[in-house]
């Protein structure tokens, strides 16, 4: 399915002999019956039957023009995995970006494999991040893993989008219970933060290695790595990863019987969120804390 707004940054009517406005298109296509519209939307989404739909790429699918639209098709659909927009997620109206990038499932997936085909790195790194939000949130892990594989593979990759890719690579191998494996992709993601000089990916990297540490028990290990990417963080002055590591050393501290400490960590943690706006982080603060 498309949403209005889509269709009017990827058709280009101007290759069509009779030009027009998209929107009066669409309406045209709708009174047909050529297109269906959503009734569980909030703002209108429409959809083409499938049978139509398959007709049109085996028509289009010869004439120059499509590699053209495709291209279109996925440079919108990027928009979903710009950093600005995953970390909306987190925020306020956050429930509702995340119910919107869950609808593009399917176009981001499209975009994807264009992009990947066309060998477009930078491209294909965007359109992942995005995939791997849905699938790191709602599964399947393993095809979160399959898609950087891909997108990784490819040549001439800008070094803080392959951060972000490693980063979120290592989240769905953990996920997927594959630690060994999140580990590795951990400290690939801090050799090349480092390489390049990238502080806030080294600082995520650090963090992650923490996370990792926790999971197999090595408790003075994860304390470490924490207390090392909470003041790079604090250097850097990136309040988002200062409320993340603070909110994983509290587990940790809880873990390790240090309860007063843990909540000292909570609680600075909680005041960070508040101040960023970051509900999610928030709720999940407040759950932690009920529970001590």
């Amino acid at each position: 399915g498309f949403s209005l707004e889509a269709a009017e940054e990827i058709i280009d009517l101007d290759e069509q002999t009779d030009g027009g406005w998209v929107l009066d298109s669409i309406g045209s296509l709708f009174d047909k019956s050529l297109l269906s519209k959503s009734p569980f939307c909030v703002q209108p989404r429409f959809s083409m039957f499938e049978t139509i739909r398959q007709f049109v790429l085996e028509e289009q699918g010869v004439k120059a023009g499509m590699n053209a639209g495709r291209q279109r098709h996925a440079q919108y659909y990027a928009r979903y995995g710009k950093q600005s927009f995953v970390d909306a997620l987190d925020r306020s109206g956050g429930v509702e970006l995340r119910r919107e990038l869950v609808l593009e499932r399917k176009n981001l997936a499209h975009a994807l494999e264009f992009a990947l085909d066309a060998g477009q790195g930078d491209l294909a790194l965007s359109l992942c991040l995005a995939m791997m939000e849905i699938l790191n949130m709602q599964g399947p892990v393993h095809a979160a893993i399959d898609w950087s594989d891909r997108a990784l593979a490819l040549q001439n990759l800008e070094p803080e989008s392959r951060c972000r890719v490693l980063a979120s690579r290592g989240i769905s191998l953990r996920l997927a219970g594959k630690l060994e494996e999140s580990e590795s992709v951990t400290m690939e993601l801090l050799e090349l933060a480092r390489a390049e000089k990238l502080r806030e990916p080294e600082a995520t990297a650090l963090g992650s290695l923490g996370v990792v540490a926790l999971e197999f028990d090595r408790r003075e290990e994860a304390r470490q790595f924490f207390a090392e990417a909470l003041g790079l963080a604090r250097e850097i002055g990136d309040k988002r990863q200062q409320a993340i590591w603070l909110s994983n050393t509290s587990v940790l501290l809880r873990r390790m019987g240090e309860i007063d400490e843990a909540v000292d960590h909570y609680q600075e943690a909680l005041a960070l969120c508040r101040e960023l706006g970051l509900r999610r982080g928030e709720g999940i603060l407040l759950g932690e804390m009920a529970n001590l």
